[in-house]
């Protein structure tokens, strides 16, 4: 029951009340209404209240059946699709997926939307339903260019043989693990 509710009930159950009905009659639903919120407060302190809400609004529905790994990728799907559709039953689809090619859906996403044109996009439930990114793969780095970063590897593991303090050595270690996780090979 919520507080409206509650007070309107109580309020009419206690202008029967002994203490409000010795009150003028003028005060006594004032006094009623007093009484029924002092009631709520009461019992809100000792648990009997409304239920607490709490601060973070916990997803429902398909998409937050998702586990949290899933919905994260999702998530990136859902914003690069611009959000078309409902989020719920774009969920229902992406749960049926077993390992999602999240980079190349993500890229046909984009190949998809920048083609459109004045064409109508098709909900993301659709598009995962078709598995539209399948034909599109993302384009692989070129040669020179893993060589490019290879050589940058190398030259930053030298760095980190060379360097003295720890703080220095992890900086290093970080722009390493940065340029590794950046190859596409």
């Amino acid at each position: 029951m919520n507080k409206t509710a509650f007070i309107q009930t109580a309020a009419i159950q206690f202008l029967s009340h002994p203490v409000v009905l010795e009150a003028h009659e003028k005060k006594r639903m004032d006094l009623a209404i007093r009484m029924s919120e002092a009631l709520w407060t009461k019992l809100s302190e000792r648990g009997y209240g409304a239920p607490k809400r709490s601060t973070k609004e916990e997803p429902q529905g398909y998409y937050g059946e998702l586990p949290e790994s899933s919905r994260i990728a999702f998530d990136k799907l859902w914003k690069a699709s611009g959000k078309l559709g409902g989020r719920d039953n774009a969920a229902k689809q992406w749960g049926k997926l077993l390992n999602p090619p999240i980079d190349q859906m993500l890229y046909a996403m984009k190949v998809y939307r920048d083609g459109l044109g004045d064409t109508a996009q098709a909900n993301l439930s659709t598009w995962i339903f078709q598995k539209r990114w399948e034909g599109f793969e993302p384009p692989k780095a070129t040669e020179s260019a893993v060589n490019k970063d290879k050589q940058e590897i190398a030259g930053l593991e030298k760095m980190i043989d060379m360097a003295k303090d720890e703080e220095s050595k992890a900086a290093l270690r970080a722009q390493v693990i940065t340029l590794i996780e950046g190859m596409k090979i």
